[in-house]
C-alpha cells in the first residue's frame, strides 16, 4: 500500500517521530529563500516576494530531522535554488 502525505514537513515529522514511523521516500520542494532584493527580474519587477514563508528558511537544518525517517535503501529528493 502506498500513502502520500502532502503536509507541512515540520508538522508531520513530529507525528512520525512520536510513533517511530519510517518512510521509503521523502520528495519535497523546500522554500527557495528568494523573497528578497536580488538580481532576478521578471514581468518588469526587480526582486521577488513570495511571502513570509519563503524568507529566512534554513535549507540545511531540516535534513537532520528528515534523514532518520527514511528506511534503509530509501530516497530523499529535494529541489533547491543555489544562488
Amino acid at each position: 500500500m502506498t500513502t502520500l502525505y502532502n503536509q507541512d514537513f515540520y508538522e508531520i515529522v513530529k507525528d512520525f517521530q512520536a510513533n517511530n514511523l519510517k518512510v521509503n521516500h521523502i520528495i519535497t520542494d523546500i522554500p527557495y529563500n528568494i523573497s528578497k532584493q536580488n538580481n532576478f527580474t521578471t514581468m518588469g519587477r526587480q526582486g521577488i516576494d513570495f511571502g513570509e514563508w519563503d524568507k529566512g528558511f534554513d535549507d540545511i537544518s531540516w535534513l537532520s530531522l528528515a534523514t532518520p525517517l527514511i528506511d534503509e535503501g530509501g530516497l530523499l529528493l529535494y529541489f533547491v535554488v543555489i544562488d
